[in-house]
């Protein structure tokens, strides 16, 4: 178990492994507790991954499990001041699920991995536009795919790259439509790469690149939020 711990919040973390079918299958049970000191709540949320190693070379991967985030973690203490915020926010909730497969591609540990991920959002905060000013009222979702390849460090390089294509999309509260995240971005490449010139000096590069219109009012909104 590991707990870790915030400013007044509390967190712990259990987790138990399992084998089983001649070693083949590894299972991790887990669950994570907090507890919210605006809210004097506590939060159990359980986790489940498993890998089942089909071959030497070719692994299968799956995980389901539950999520929070306190709302102070999302744009800081701003949020649950009495008079700028709510101090009865909940935790933003999550269900997400993972697979995929990993394929060893050479002896040099060159790998290569493609999941599909999916993840449902609850208990989003919201603006209100009332005397409560946010409220957990927001749903969506995000969902996608990513293609991942990564050299493991040999005696002078290492490096990945990664494409995913993604979908994000939010409903701000009942009754209202649904509408793309404000920060989604559908597609995104990163390479990174890291050569040893000598014993004493490396060299490093990463690039980014995606695609995506971020909302300037919303970012606005949230940089006000982050400097009160």
């Amino acid at each position: 178990s590991q707990d870790s711990f915030g400013s007044d919040d509390i967190a712990a973390y259990f987790d138990q492994k399992l084998k089983g079918f001649d070693q083949k299958l590894e299972l991790s049970l887990g669950a994570r507790l907090d507890y919210l000191s605006n809210d004097f709540m506590a939060v159990l949320v359980p986790r489940l991954s498993a890998a089942y190693f089909l071959t030497g070379d070719t692994t299968l991967k799956a995980s389901y499990g539950l999520y929070d985030e306190a709302p102070a973690r999302i744009l800081g203490a701003a949020l649950l001041d009495p008079h700028l915020g709510n101090p009865r926010l909940n935790p933003d909730q999550s269900i997400a699920s993972i697979v995929g497969v990993e394929q060893k591609l050479n002896d040099s540990g060159l790998l290569f991995r493609v999941e599909g991920y999916n993840k449902q959002l609850s208990n989003l905060v919201e603006g209100t536009g009332d005397g409560s000013n946010y409220a957990n009222v927001g749903t969506g979702y995000a969902r996608g795919i990513e293609f991942f390849l990564r050299q493991p460090p040999t005696e002078r390089f290492f490096g990945w790259v990664s494409y995913s294509r993604s979908e994000s999309q939010r409903t701000d509260g009942p009754g209202q439509a649904a509408h793309p995240f404000d920060y989604d971005e559908p597609n995104v490449v990163t390479a990174v790469g890291s050569y040893k010139i000598n014993p004493g000096w490396d060299a490093g590069l990463k690039l980014t690149f995606f695609t995506g219109l971020r909302s300037e009012e919303h970012t606005s909104e949230l940089q006000s939020l982050r400097h009160l």
